[in-house]
């Protein structure tokens, strides 16, 4: 979809995304709706719907509350002043 065409949210469209985006990449659902609704959507244009609507990844990206690094409790060689 060419930059700055606006995107007429259906109640279906919105259902829809909603059900697939813990199962599939955005890139997938963009080719879904293609099929199902007749709509060419960018990665970004279902992203930016999502973060609107409150729904978000469970993985951002950023380490969470309480994970253990790999190399917690392993000694630096000698000689390593970092």
């Amino acid at each position: 979809m060419p930059k700055g065409i606006y995107v007429k949210w259906t109640p279906e469209m919105l259902t829809f995304i909603k059900l697939f985006q813990p199962y599939f990449r955005y890139s997938e659902i963009a080719e879904m709706m293609k099929e199902e609704f007749g709509i060419t959507l960018t990665t970004n244009q279902i992203s930016f719907k999502l973060n609107k609507l409150g729904i978000y990844r469970e993985n951002s990206g950023r380490f969470q509350k309480g994970h253990q690094t790999w190399n917690k409790g392993i000694k630096k060689p000698m000689g390593e002043n970092r």
